[in-house]
């Protein structure tokens, strides 16, 4: 049976005074979504699958659970013919979006939350019906809804949410919907972001709902990309940025928070207008929002140590961060920093770091690179510290690591 691992970090306290050497002056602000709270989780149930003791659907697994227990859904019994309602506060996972397929039986929502602290993840809904329902239907709040296929479907609505606060809407595809997400009747605090919304008749509709945030979605062949009659935020703070709308016929010759300075930065010098109310996004996107990579080297020591981060890949890092963590040595000045780069770095960017510290000895030195949309590069090298000077040995280590806007430790 699969098991899911959770991966932590432990960080050891670290080093130094930092400074970027481009003219970036780094900033702590930040404006990503907090992570859903955690909590213990109980048991895993099994539904499809050969192995013993497996429930033959969805339904009688969520009936046979406890609070924080964990449905597995395996896609070699898929197609699952069901109208799925979930009434406690569990974890509903499919094996793969792509071939775990939940098919809805005729006569109201496919999916129905009606408990707080529900995750759904990893399916494909299909359901063919002209009746006002949706794919997933909440009445609930802190619902985490991540990595859904809504496209096979002609319902109503893809996800809808009614007086539902601080639910997270990430990294979803919905498409063929008359509204591809709804937020109604007092739905507040939700976070809706890094969503594909596509050939939708509205891809978001917000009504009489406040501080919503909604930012990194991609919004293409909508015959109305969004409305919205509330008081909601279309964007992130910069340097992190708003959406992708493929109306928009901006130009990017300037950055910065009000796109005063010289320089693209791959966010549209202008707001785009949200339909519906005095609502804006005030850093729309140049491209669709996607990942992109960094990398650090031309690595220096001497009078403190200074390096390179260059964005590598075909797309533009937002908020880019950086943080240098130092174990063993004897370090009298500075001790773990960490900082933000002021400007996302387009395709082939570089910003230069430079690193000061004052210590003695043989250290290990940690160095840590990410953004909004980009893997977590650490590299590690060994060095000898006398007072202010730092030489660097041969060799050192790298890695790539899978992450998301809710790991940063800025946060």
């Amino acid at each position: 049976m699969k098991k899911y691992h959770m991966i932590r970090q432990t960080f050891s306290l670290g080093i130094i005074f930092l400074s970027i050497g481009t003219g970036l002056y780094p900033s702590l602000a930040q404006d990503a979504g907090q992570p859903l709270s955690s909590t213990s989780r109980g048991e895993w149930l099994y539904v499809g699958g050969s192995g013993p003791g497996n429930y033959t659907t969805i339904q009688e697994a969520i009936n046979a659970s406890f609070e924080n227990d964990t449905v597995f859904v395996y896609d070699d019994s898929s197609p699952y013919n069901e109208r799925i309602i979930i009434d406690k506060s569990i974890r509903l996972l499919g094996e793969n979006k792509n071939t775990t397929i939940i098919v809805g039986v005729i006569g109201g929502d496919v999916v129905s939350v009606q408990a707080d602290w529900v995750t759904i993840s990893e399916f494909s809904i299909q359901y063919q019906c002209t009746y006002p329902s949706s794919d997933i239907a909440i009445q609930a709040n802190h619902t985490c809804i991540s990595q859904m296929i809504l496209t096979a479907t002609s319902n109503w609505f893809g996800i809808s949410l009614c007086s539902s606060c601080d639910t997270r809407i990430y990294d979803n595809h919905i498409s063929n919907k008359f509204v591809g997400i709804s937020l109604r009747a007092c739905s507040n605090n939700n976070t809706i972001t890094k969503n594909t919304l596509t050939q939708n008749e509205y891809g978001v509709e917000i009504e009489l709902s406040c501080c919503n945030r909604i930012y990194y979605n991609n919004f293409k062949d909508n015959t109305v990309n969004a409305a919205d009659n509330g008081n909601n935020t279309w964007n992130a703070k910069y340097p992190s940025a708003g959406n992708y709308w493929d109306v928009y016929n901006g130009t990017d010759e300037h950055w910065g928070q009000n796109q005063e300075k010289d320089s693209p930065d791959g966010v549209g010098d202008t707001s785009l207008p949200i339909a519906g109310g005095e609502n804006q996004d005030r850093y729309p996107l140049m491209q669709p929002y996607t990942t992109t990579q960094l990398c650090f080297d031309s690595l220096i020591g001497g009078f403190g140590m200074s390096g390179k981060i260059t964005n590598v890949g075909t797309t533009t890092a937002f908020r880019v961060c950086w943080q240098v963590l130092s174990l063993g040595g004897f370090i009298l000045f500075g001790r773990n920093t960490s900082h933000m780069i002021q400007k996302p770095l387009i395709p082939n960017e570089e910003a230069l770091v430079n690193v000061f510290m004052l210590g003695l000895g043989k250290a290990v030195l940690t160095i840590r690179i990410w953004a909004d949309n980009t893997p977590l590069y650490t590299g590690r090298y060994n060095v000898t510290i006398l007072l202010c000077f730092i030489r660097i040995q041969k060799g050192g280590r790298e890695l790539y690591q899978g992450r998301t806007i809710h790991d940063d430790p800025l946060l």
